[in-house]
């Protein structure tokens, strides 16, 4: 295997969805989306992760917030080298998990700053600012 990493490979592709603009909503939003990431690590470790996603929210002048519910996989390969049993691969099928979280944002001038956590494990939080034009 050469001892090192040598080359990262990463690739993703993603889309979301506003739906509620069928319907004309004005105040609050309903999205739809799903994400596929893959990466690999030399001839170390190969992965992907996939993820469906639907989220609604409410905004209230410069005020939002959120709801999301998301489903996730990850499967993992790990490559190794041993003197005494040869080459070999270790596969982990991770399980597929349901996560929900919620988070808030205001629009203060050209700045957006927003919140987020989810769970249940492992709990996660972010907080985040970003330019909106």
């Amino acid at each position: 295997m050469g001892g090192d990493i040598k080359k990262i490979q990463l690739f993703r592709i993603g889309i979301n969805h506003f739906i509620s603009d069928y319907w004309h909503a004005d105040d609050y939003y309903v999205t739809v989306g799903a994400s596929y990431h893959q990466y690999k690590l030399g001839s170390y470790m190969k992965g992907k992760h996939l993820m469906a996603q639907l989220s609604a929210g409410h905004r209230i002048g410069l005020f939002n917030y959120w709801a999301f519910a998301q489903w996730q996989k990850s499967p993992h390969e790990f490559y190794y080298e041993d003197e005494l049993d040869g080459n070999g691969v270790v596969k982990i099928d991770g399980p597929a998990v349901l996560r929900t979280g919620a988070g808030c944002g205001i629009q203060l001038w050209k700045f957006y700053i927003h919140a987020e956590g989810s769970g249940f494990k492992p709990m996660i939080g972010a907080l985040g600012i970003g330019l909106q034009f």
